[in-house]
């Protein structure tokens, strides 16, 4: 799903704010606080879809042995649920592998370790950027990152912004057979 870049979909400012705030973070802290932001993004886009049930909301997204409690579970079911499309599912799978790798992995990590490298190659959102940024170098792993993670917060704020529309609770409804009395042999 391509899509088109323009000043009337971003917000040039926040833009701006997003990328410098991760410009100055270590590479660690980078993967973890976006991973985090994104998950939170993709809660908010649950909540929101969901029937109004704060309690049954709460307790499916938050709190021990929650359903959707992990990163990867609220990806799947936001997928799942039709709520994001294949190359945001793509790209969310691959940056939450590399916030895991950042997580779990005690030092000498950065985003021009192999490993780290290979996977941020692999974001294809961001190659709709390589013709509107012709300063930034996206072959870089760390810009390929941060910029295909900026990307998929505008995405996700504008199904924040304009939601589809909620789920609504079931009406059980019941089938009428005969307007005869039915009998059960016992």
């Amino acid at each position: 799903m391509s899509e088109i870049i323009t000043d009337d979909n971003i917000d040039t400012n926040a833009w701006s704010e997003f990328i410098n705030e991760f410009q100055h973070e270590s590479d660690r802290a980078t993967a973890v606080l976006a991973g985090a932001f994104l998950e939170n993004l993709l809660a908010t886009i649950l909540e929101n879809f969901f029937i109004k049930d704060k309690s049954n909301i709460q307790s499916i997204l938050y709190g021990f042995n929650a359903p959707l409690y992990s990163f990867h579970s609220k990806i799947l079911c936001s997928y799942c649920l039709g709520l994001l499309p294949d190359d945001e599912f793509h790209d969310l799978k691959i940056i939450k592998k590399i916030r895991n790798d950042f997580a779990h992995k005690q030092a000498g990590l950065s985003f021009s370790s192999q490993s780290i490298a290979d996977k941020c190659k692999k974001l294809t959102k961001v190659d709709i950027l390589q013709r509107e940024l012709n300063n930034i170098d996206l072959n870089k792993p760390r810009n390929r990152f941060i910029y295909g993670v900026a990307l998929l917060t505008i995405s996700l704020n504008s199904t924040i912004a304009r939601p589809p529309d909620r789920c609504t609770p079931a009406k059980r409804s019941y089938l009428v057979i005969s307007d005869k009395p039915i009998k059960f042999n016992r």
